[in-house]
């Protein structure tokens, strides 16, 4: 009996061992995945490149870690472990994206809303900030009146030169006599900034309107000018835009094309490449053993 009886405590304290194991893992397993989810939602984030609009800065193929605390602590954007995107607010500022700065961002000009495939990622470099006038000129650009100090990376693909005055009607805004190589001037608004609306240039004005103000409320009669049934002969921006382009000049849809970069929907700045693969070698394909660009990781972003 005393054996039987041994035997039994011995069998519930073997288990009891084994219980408080697997309790000690899954509560590191818990810890591990909730520091991981914070960690992703307020300070850093992978990203992987997919096209070649930032070459030669990034190349398809780079894997880069973006620094979200950089311009300050904001709520969450996505729902944690979904692809599900929330409204996201600053709750205390820290920076702002400046010029030169690459930074990581909603596209602009497809609303946001809760499908992931309609929320497009982009990564791009700044080049007019809030308040800022930009200018291209033969290719050059301009900001404020003077040459924009490029990145050494900066190419261009094609020595075909646009003339002025040969617009484009992918060009943004759209009604301009711009292209890609002569653009401009065009003004960067800034969160306060007031504009003086006239039948001549609030065609310039309207689409940026509409993103704070809802589709369609500008509206212009023989009378007068009207945003959201309200008469008015100004407007006054609700927030700081940014004017990004690709270093890959030729081949770059940026803010010359779809227009400016709300402050709200920048991500982040992007910081250094972890990890390069070439493209079309990557892991997606078993079998095959990545052709990793060991010169380019890590290296920072500049």
């Amino acid at each position: 009996m005393w054996k039987k009886l041994t035997g039994i405590l011995s069998g519930v304290s073997h288990d009891n061992k084994r219980t408080k194991k697997l309790k000690y893992y899954l509560k590191v397993i818990f810890i591990a995945v909730v520091l991981a989810v914070v960690l992703k939602m307020f300070f850093v984030e992978a990203f992987k490149v997919p096209t070649s609009s930032m070459e030669n800065t990034l190349l398809i193929g780079d894997y880069i870690i973006v620094n979200k605390l950089v311009f300050g602590i904001r709520t969450p954007d996505r729902i944690p472990l979904t692809s599900v995107i929330l409204p996201s607010y600053k709750l205390i500022p820290f920076f702002s994206p400046v010029r030169r700065d690459v930074v990581v961002f909603y596209y602009p000009y497809k609303k946001v809303d809760l499908k992931e495939e309609n929320n497009l990622i982009y990564v791009k470099r700044v080049i007019g900030i809030p308040g800022d006038t930009v200018k291209i000129v033969n290719k050059v650009v301009y900001v404020n009146g003077e040459s924009f100090e490029e990145s050494q990376n900066v190419k261009f693909n094609s020595s075909r030169i646009r003339i002025p005055g040969n617009g484009n009607e992918r060009i943004y805004p759209r009604g301009k006599d711009w292209n890609e190589d002569f653009y401009g001037p065009l003004i960067v608004p800034k969160e306060g900034m007031k504009v003086k609306l006239t039948f001549e240039n609030v065609g310039e004005w309207r689409e940026l309107i509409e993103k704070e103000t809802g589709d369609n409320s500008v509206i212009v009669e023989e009378a007068g000018i009207k945003i959201n049934n309200t008469r008015t002969d100004n407007y006054v921006f609700e927030q700081n835009y940014y004017f990004v382009m690709g270093d890959n000049r030729d081949n770059s849809m940026d803010s010359r094309f779809w227009g400016l970069v709300p402050e709200n929907l920048i991500i982040g700045r992007a910081e250094f490449i972890y990890l390069s693969v070439e493209s079309g070698s990557a892991y997606e394909e078993p079998g095959f053993f990545p052709s990793f660009r060991f010169d380019r990781m890590p290296s920072v972003i500049k």
